[in-house]
């Protein structure tokens, strides 16, 4: 509502109408259609199934239709539906998709031929995560690793402790130099080079991004016109425009959608994040490994979207509705083991 808001008061109609109706046709309806879908934990359990194989499939085509940009490596040559040619997002796609493949493959029970392809598949993905050169993704790895610790039990952290180390050391040889160097660049006190001029600019575009904010608080400048409007403003100081996205999925909807939006969107993650948390307690084991499946994930494409300008992309929709499904389920549970009729 608010985006829609925000299009009918953008510098640009109708660039905004370019995004806000896509938004509405393919993205949001996946709010709506997951809990649709996942009524029970079977089906719960069978959508995340579908995640996991598209992100096998994923990998396999970042492997078959690899392109080189600058020593870092994009998923093209696919025609319009089976390309990212842009390494950044495709980094983000192996971060929201690589969880879900860990829940295919690895979990109790799986047969020996799917661990194997488990184990083929995420090694194979993190090869791919790092030849995009994406720090973002680094840091969110990074994040997602520390938090698993965190909760996992302690054969868990023994098992992750030894099998982290040697599968990124192993990927290492395949890795370019060029996305090496960038990676690099997160822990060196070098400042020269490519990586050093990305991280500067990515600065120069979060605070443009923050000032654009406090001067457009309420509805913004309109969805997908913060690259115009930074140019005006630019060409009106006597500069040269960026001409670059925010890089930074919060204050991309916070300069284009306004602050009251920015506040919804956040809280619309942190709330999925309870949700997911509290899965992780329910009775039946299928919600509780799911859900620690989906907090694991929104913590590591939470963290990617502070480096990426995803903010009206299908990754939060699609967890958004997975915290509907879990939430009706543990409403199920507890009216179940508290002798309640769930229908009041």
């Amino acid at each position: 509502a608010l985006m829609g808001l925000a299009t009918s008061t953008s510098i640009w109609r109708g660039g905004s109408f370019g995004v806000l109706f896509p938004f509405l046709r393919t993205t949001v309806v996946l709010v709506v259609l997951i809990p649709t879908v996942a009524q029970s934990p079977r089906t719960l359990s069978q959508v995340l199934k579908g995640i996991g194989w598209a992100g096998l499939t994923t990998i396999v085509f970042g492997l078959t239709m690899r392109g080189n940009v600058g020593g870092r490596w994009e998923m093209s040559g696919g025609g319009e539906f089976a390309s990212i040619e842009n390494p950044n997002d495709f980094a983000a796609l192996l971060v929201l998709t690589m969880p879900a493949v860990v829940y295919l493959c690895l979990r109790s029970g799986s047969s020996k031929l799917m661990k194997l392809i488990g184990v083929l598949g995420l090694g194979l993905g993190c090869t791919l995560l790092l030849t995009t050169g994406s720090r973002g993704a680094l840091i969110s790895i990074l994040c997602c690793v520390r938090y698993t610790l965190k909760q996992a039990s302690a054969k868990g952290r023994l098992v992750m402790l030894l099998v982290v180390p040697l599968l990124v050391l192993a990927t290492f040889p395949f890795v370019p130099t060029e996305s090496l160097q960038r990676l690099e660049s997160l822990f060196t006190t070098d400042k020269t080079g490519e990586p050093t001029a990305s991280a500067d600019q990515r600065k120069a575009l979060l605070t443009a991004s923050l000032d654009i904010t406090l001067k457009h608080p309420l509805l913004g400048v309109g969805p997908g016109t913060f690259q115009e409007y930074e140019a005006l403003e630019a060409k009106r100081r006597g500069e040269r425009g960026m001409w670059h996205e925010t890089h930074n999925s919060y204050t991309q909807v916070s300069s284009e959608c306004g602050i009251p939006a920015a506040l919804t969107f956040l809280c619309a993650i942190y709330m999925s994040f309870r949700v997911f948390r509290r899965g992780q307690t329910a009775i039946d084991p299928e919600i509780r490994i799911v859900s620690t499946t989906l907090a694991v994930t929104i913590v590591s494409f939470g963290v990617c979207m502070f480096f990426l300008a995803q903010g009206y992309g299908f990754g939060f929709p699609v967890l958004g509705g997975f915290a509907i499904s879990i939430d009706r389920l543990l409403d199920s549970e507890s009216q179940a083991s508290s002798g309640e009729s769930p229908f009041g």
